[in-house]
């Protein structure tokens, strides 16, 4: 072999041990010069690396990636970066924008490289040049036709110029999510030229949809996207304080009647994030119905998964969400602060729920201790149900230093008392948060849009 920084009895166990490799992370903690990819290339003459590469997480926004493809991949990850650290961590910006450039050129060749991907999440690209090379001239996608599960972030403009058409024509599609990049789009629907998404092909496979941009974007999609066996949705919308909020309220109202009315019969997953919404939208403990805009969601009679991230909004009726949507199973509320009368409520009212997600309890539990309720099953009342909840999940613990551990124990028993079938397995109470490292955490980053 030449005289190279590889050693030959370095490259044998290379060769030897690469076969074995089945998901392989790049990420931004790591940096490995570009020629030592190059001489990997020279050394593998040719061949795929990692012949039995299943999976591949590339955290960088580097031209390196095509020296790692194989056609075994199944799944491929580029991660947005949400901080910049590439960026800031790049010497020379000329050079970082470069090889961002190239990455992004490289792209499209490297995807049609590896014919039975099944899954691919990319970060934001930002540009129409990296749809086109992907539309063969029938109209036809030159992706991998076994794509399964695809999550972008792209523009709007990209979006309904191009990147939606081609995404349309993977017939085997079962999940797609989209977040809308960038600063909202130019024009006003409604008020301006009207999109033309006539070319979008059905999504006839297509069971959960994710559409995360502002008001008039995630309409313009919802429209675009007809998928008949959908299941699952989740909705997250963007609001600014100069926008007409009347006709940001007007478009997602149209949004959630076009779903009321194309899957009214197959959605029983809901996400709806409407943190920055300025106006209450879900029935509360002074406005017992829902807001026009929501109303279209009291026709999907068949939700048993519903997943509401409302911002500030801390009084939001659980029992008149169960009231709307009988068939309701699991509760995910991640802005909620459950009061012991709240909970008193549901309990007494929500009896078929069987999981509850809050972001913590109310510190009423702290101030006034709560006492044991009378326990459902002891009831003579052969009509009164015994809750069947069974799970009860939290954010954040309560914070105290003053005997943490016995305040648990007398929120469990009262939490026990309510609901019989509950298993406490979260500590309630602690002198400390709890680590944002707890894998119990990752249904809120999973469920959350």
């Amino acid at each position: 072999m030449p005289d190279t920084p590889i050693s030959a009895e370095e490259w044998a166990r290379f060769e030897h041990y690469a076969p074995h490799v089945h998901v392989l992370r790049y990420t931004r903690d790591e940096t490995i010069d570009s020629s030592f990819f190059l001489l990997l290339q020279q050394y593998a003459r040719g061949q795929p690396l990692f012949p039995n590469l299943h999976e591949l997480i590339w955290e960088h926004a580097t031209p390196e990636l095509v020296s790692v493809v194989s056609p075994s991949i199944r799944i491929i990850r580029l991660p947005e970066d949400e901080e910049n650290e590439e960026y800031a961590a790049e010497a020379q910006v000329n050079v970082f924008h470069m090889r961002r450039h190239v990455f992004k050129a490289l792209l499209p060749t490297v995807l049609k490289g590896v014919p039975g991907l099944e899954v691919l999440k990319t970060r934001t690209l930002g540009r129409e040049t990296f749809w086109s090379p992907l539309r063969a001239p029938s109209g036809e996608c030159l992706l991998s036709q076994s794509i399964r599960v695809l999550h972008i972030s792209e523009s709007f403009t990209t979006l309904t110029r191009v990147a939606l058409v081609i995404i349309s024509s993977l017939q085997r599609l079962v999940e797609l999510s989209i977040k809308c990049s960038g600063r909202g789009p130019k024009h006003n629907l409604g008020m301006g030229a009207a999109l033309d998404l006539s070319d979008v092909r059905p999504f006839n496979r297509l069971e959960r949809l994710r559409i995360k941009g502002f008001g008039i974007e995630v309409t313009a999609l919802i429209e675009a996207i007809v998928a008949p066996v959908l299941e699952d949705v989740g909705i997250g919308v963007y609001t600014e304080h100069h926008q007409n909020q009347t006709r940001a309220g007007l478009a997602l109202g149209v949004a959630l009647d076009t779903l009321r009315r194309r899957n009214a019969d197959t959605l029983w997953r809901l996400h709806l994030d409407v943190r920055s919404w300025p106006v209450p939208f879900f029935p509360t403990t002074t406005e017992p119905t829902f807001a026009p805009i929501a109303r279209p969601l009291l026709d999907l009679r068949h939700l048993r998964y519903v997943s509401i991230f409302n911002g500030g909004r801390a009084d939001v009726s659980v029992p008149a969400l169960v009231a709307a949507w009988p068939d309701l199973r699991t509760l995910i509320m991640p802005a909620q602060k459950p009061s012991p009368d709240m909970l008193t409520a549901i309990a007494r009212t929500c009896t078929k729920l069987e999981s509850l997600s809050f972001y913590s309890l109310a510190k009423e539990f702290l101030e006034t201790p709560p006492v044991a309720a009378e326990n459902p099953a002891a009831s003579t009342d052969s009509d009164v149900a015994i809750p069947a909840l069974r799970e009860l999940r939290l954010i954040e613990r309560l914070l105290t230093r003053d005997s943490p551990d016995a305040k648990h124990e007398n929120i469990t028993r009262f939490l026990r008392s309510l609901f019989p079938r509950l298993v406490v397995e979260q500590k309630l109470v602690g002198a400390d948060p709890v680590p944002y490292t707890d894998m119990s955490l990752a249904w809120y980053y999973e469920d959350n849009l």
